[in-house]
């Protein structure tokens, strides 16, 4: 519960450090990548809020959870008119993906390289892993 009440009130604050309301595919994708690094810098700064919040939502498969919450605020980072169901499919890739590799960031170092103990290396594997989706 207090996990709970944490992570609603950092999604419930979070504010975006990219806002500009470009509505290219391009602009979506610049904010998009923006905000996703943000919220995985917020992973490993509260790394074991997150852990307890990650597993919980995996574990309660629930329709609400914060990780849909997290991918509801991804949404917002959409102006084009790019098909809603492509858009959701590539946010709950995106997020399924940030949450999977700051669980097992031993595997992500051994397998693909990324040592995510490290900021810049962090930013690299959101960089990949926007690159891939768009």
């Amino acid at each position: 519960e207090c996990v709970q009440k944490i992570i609603n009130e950092q999604i419930r604050m979070f504010t975006p450090n990219d806002t500009d309301g470009g509505t290219s595919v391009e602009d979506d994708e610049r904010r998009l990548r923006n905000w996703a690094k943000q919220v995985f810098e917020f992973f490993y700064d509260n790394r074991s809020v997150s852990i307890v919040s990650i597993l919980e939502d995996m574990k309660s498969n629930q329709p609400v959870s914060n990780t849909l919450y997290t991918q509801k605020g991804f949404e917002r980072a959409f102006y084009s008119d790019m098909e809603d169901k492509k858009k959701k499919l590539l946010i709950f890739t995106l997020t399924s993906t940030m949450e999977s590799a700051f669980l097992q960031d031993e595997l992500v170092r051994n397998r693909l390289g990324f040592d995510l103990s490290k900021k810049k290396e962090r930013e690299k594997y959101i960089d990949s892993l926007i690159d891939i989706l768009f």
